[in-house]
């Protein structure tokens, strides 16, 4: 059975911007229903490098397995409860399967603008996607100073 929707996904802890799209391929394993195939959207989230909101578009593998809610499989409390995937009757909720799927897909550290977002100046705090800053750039951290020596004695063998 190929079953394709665009519907509103509200999760708790996951912003989707617009609607999922879900296509999945559902089979009768016995005493499970085995749900494969692809789900796409954007999730908004924070860049790591400007703190700006952006919706990410992500595509993601479906393989999840569900199980009877009244089976000794979904009989589990604590944090094992998450990993067990229920459904009732004839019915199937995919809601956490596609919660828990989306955020696994998000990177560690998103980034805006397909990669390449320019951050904050790291002294004023001025996005740099969106103004430039005064600031001045050549101010080296101390840290690193012997190194540039180094630099400038290679590039200019008279100082050797």
């Amino acid at each position: 059975m190929q079953h394709r929707a665009t519907e509103e996904l509200e999760v708790a802890d996951l912003q989707v911007e617009g609607g999922v799209t879900v296509d999945l391929k559902l089979t009768n394993a016995e005493t499970r229903i085995l749900a494969q195939g692809k789900a796409n959207g954007e999730v908004l989230v924070e860049c790591a490098r400007c703190d700006e909101e952006f919706a990410l578009p992500l595509e993601i593998e479906i393989e999840e397995g569900f199980v009877p809610e009244d089976s000794p499989e979904a009989d589990v409390e604590g944090l094992d409860e998450y990993e067990v995937l229920t459904y009732k009757e004839d019915r199937i909720v995919l809601d956490e399967m596609l919660r828990q799927n989306f955020l696994a897909a998000i990177p560690m550290q998103p980034i805006c603008r397909n990669g390449h977002c320019k951050g904050m100046c790291d002294q004023c705090g001025a996005n740099l996607n969106n103004e430039t800053c005064d600031c001045e750039k050549d101010e080296i951290d101390p840290r690193w100073a012997a190194l540039k020596e180094i630099k400038q004695r290679s590039s200019n063998p008279s100082l050797n």
